[in-house]
């Protein structure tokens, strides 16, 4: 799962920490789109966080910029699959690291649409962004330079889409598509990595009773915990209240065991009593 932080014109921009905990979470690369002179200037194939925050870390806080940190679900992974894009059918810009242009793209989730293409139909592995602006929204572009304008064919993209996508115009205009959170302040495709991850250690017991947990986590007030898979890092269940696991590391979500990878908890609260249980996330799937 990937990540868009949108910056708004004149908004501050996000700190290095902020940023760097995108980064983390989504580590196949990253891009940014930011208007200068009444263009579209796309910046991408940042391949390391320290190639990324010198690029960020000069942009001025007057524009609007867009933020994409990548985890690689389908094509390339590489500077060529990392976002934002430029609406286009042509393969190779699609893939390039600096663009100039009139609107850009970023999207965060999979597209079922485009997800599955054989080689035939696409031959340079792109991802399923690209083959979606490939073959789907250039064409609207040249039906109707604005088509973004008109809500009913924002409502289409959107439903063709099933997941997040943010669209910039050389005019500082954003329009989002599908909904986005606010993480302090700034508007995100999900807020995910900005859950904390504790590492769950646990000791091989030969009298364990699989079927009683001994540990017992109990979430503070008004703050959730999210399980997460650790292949496409989709949230399998958030909770609050208490949250059981056993000693093979299986948590018991709607009653029954789930084996999961990553433990995420979104508070910098942890009472001190939990720090046994807790510790900085993975969970063995054994």
């Amino acid at each position: 799962m990937c990540v868009i932080i949108v910056k708004e014109k004149n908004q501050n921009k996000p700190s290095m920490e902020f940023l760097k905990k995108a980064w983390n979470t989504n580590p196949d690369g990253a891009g940014v789109m930011y208007v200068k002179n009444n263009r579209v200037i796309i910046q991408k194939g940042l391949m390391t966080f320290n190639d990324f925050w010198k690029v960020a870390k000069n942009l001025p806080n007057e524009t609007t910029i867009v933020y994409h940190f990548r985890i690689a679900t389908h094509g390339s992974r590489d500077k060529k699959g990392t976002h934002p894009f430029p609406i286009s059918n042509n393969d190779d810009v699609l893939q390039k690291s600096f663009i100039k242009t009139n609107v850009g793209v970023a999207h965060n989730g999979i597209i079922n649409l485009t997800a599955n293409y054989n080689k035939k139909h696409n031959p340079k592995n792109l991802s399923d962004t690209q083959l979606f602006i490939r073959d789907y929204l250039y064409t609207l572009q040249k039906m109707n330079m604005k088509w973004f304008e008109n809500k009913k064919l924002r409502d289409l993209v959107e439903k063709s889409l099933g997941s997040k996508m943010v669209l910039l115009t050389n005019n500082h205009n954003l329009y989002y598509f599908n909904d986005f959170v606010n993480v302090e302040g700034y508007k995100c495709s999900n807020n995910y990595f900005n859950f904390k991850y504790y590492n769950y250690y646990n000791y091989y017991n030969y009298n364990y009773d699989y079927d009683n947990p001994t540990n017992y986590i109990e979430v503070p007030k008004n703050d959730d915990i999210a399980f997460f898979d650790g292949d496409a890092m989709l949230p399998i269940k958030e909770v609050k209240g208490t949250v059981e696991i056993n000693k093979y590391n299986c948590v018991k979500l709607d009653g029954k065991y789930s084996s999961v990878y990553r433990l995420y908890e979104n508070t910098s609260y942890l009472p001190l009593e939990y720090n046994d249980i807790l510790q900085e996330v993975y969970l063995d799937d054994n």
